[in-house]
């Protein structure tokens, strides 16, 4: 999915998991009011920051529309299950007003757990590459791999080989 969005180009971890965070999701609002929306993170140059925005749908994306919402993924504090309701997974993050705000998602187009764990996994990377930056290096996940390069084939064959002990 990531090469055929980079059109067979070298790709970074960072490239790969941004594309794992990009879907359907339903967001409830005030009042109980749910919507439909598709979320994806954008980033330099279209944007200023690393966000996650919110689009009514996914044509809206690809058209290169304004997002209906964005949050910025490196004040966001929390992604976690929410344990009160089965399917759902909320965000915490600090506004643009410095008030800490929470939004509740609904998976759709897959398990509520991976959307926690990519988004989670994201911006954990990207504060650590962030961070590396801040001194001098690169990290690891912004390199780019070719998807035809050894690298690339130990480095998606040791994924297969956590899921499978996990599972």
């Amino acid at each position: 999915q990531a090469l055929a969005l980079s059109g067979g180009s070298p790709v970074s971890m960072l490239q790969v998991l941004s594309v794992a965070c990009t879907g359907h999701l339903d967001i409830f609002a005030n009042w109980g009011h749910v919507s439909s929306a598709f979320v994806a993170i954008t980033g330099p140059p279209a944007w200023k920051a690393l966000t996650l925005g919110l689009w009514e749908n996914r044509e809206d994306f690809e058209a290169r529309s304004t997002p209906v919402r964005v949050i910025r993924l490196l004040k966001v504090v929390s992604v976690q299950s929410d344990p009160a309701r089965n399917g759902v997974f909320l965000i915490n993050f600090i506004n643009s007003h410095g008030v800490l705000e929470q939004s509740a998602f609904r998976h759709k187009d897959r398990p509520r757990d991976v959307w926690v764990g990519m988004l989670t996994e994201f911006i954990t990377t990207v504060r650590a590459a962030r961070e590396a930056r801040r001194k001098g290096g690169v990290h690891p996940a912004e390199r780019r791999i070719d998807s035809s390069s050894q690298e690339w084939s130990d480095l998606t064959q040791g994924s297969d080989e956590d899921v499978d002990e996990q599972g």
